[in-house]
């Protein structure tokens, strides 16, 4: 398993055709997600899928159909394209090897430093990696979650959907949906 050649996303070996990712994001800088992912494996044989992800996020576990998975979390090489986008790569071991048109849950739990400051009180992802387990630019729906203090505003990618009574606490929870396949999914939080 060579972890420094390429990207993780060079490959069309699986398709990820949903993100469903719960984060709590705590300012300044501080984001907790669970991220669930719905794969298919178009071609079969691999034991081991490779994903970005950024350097400042530390997996607490990854669960492949509810089951515990090996990972293994490796720095990228310096001054690869990798390193120069903030990201590390993640690969997910496989108790076998993956067959042909078969469906998979990756659960990843995960977090860090991993917000940067715009300036005027505006927080975004994105200048330190990518944010959730990712395989490059590739379609898919996308279900946010996001939990966040009072005082703040949070803009995600996708259409708002409507949110229950805010749970007690001065917490404030938003909830974002992607009409159609997109790209890559973000967010940024301010105080407007």
């Amino acid at each position: 398993l060579s972890m420094a050649t390429g990207d993780a996303g060079g490959n069309n070996d699986l398709t990820i055709s949903d993100y469903h990712i719960r984060a709590e994001v705590n300012p300044p800088t501080t984001l907790k997600a669970d991220a669930s992912l719905d794969l298919e494996v178009q071609q079969g044989g691999q034991r081991a899928v490779l994903f970005e992800l950024s350097r400042f996020l530390q997996i607490q576990k990854i669960e492949a159909d509810g089951q515990p998975a090996e990972f293994i979390h490796n720095p990228s090489i310096q001054g690869t394209q990798l390193a120069q986008r903030g990201n590390d790569l993640v690969a997910v071991i496989f108790p076998r090897p993956l067959k042909s048109g078969e469906h998979l849950q990756l659960h990843f739990a995960y977090g860090g430093d991993v917000l940067s400051e715009a300036g005027g009180g505006l927080l975004y992802v994105g200048a330190r990696g990518i944010w959730y387990p990712n395989r490059g630019l590739a379609m898919a729906n996308f279900d946010l979650e996001f939990r966040y203090p009072a005082g703040w505003t949070l803009v995600a990618t996708g259409k708002r959907a409507e949110n229950a009574s805010p749970p007690p606490g001065g917490e404030q929870i938003s909830h974002w949906i992607s009409e159609k396949p997109i790209p890559v999914a973000g967010f940024n939080l301010g105080k407007y």
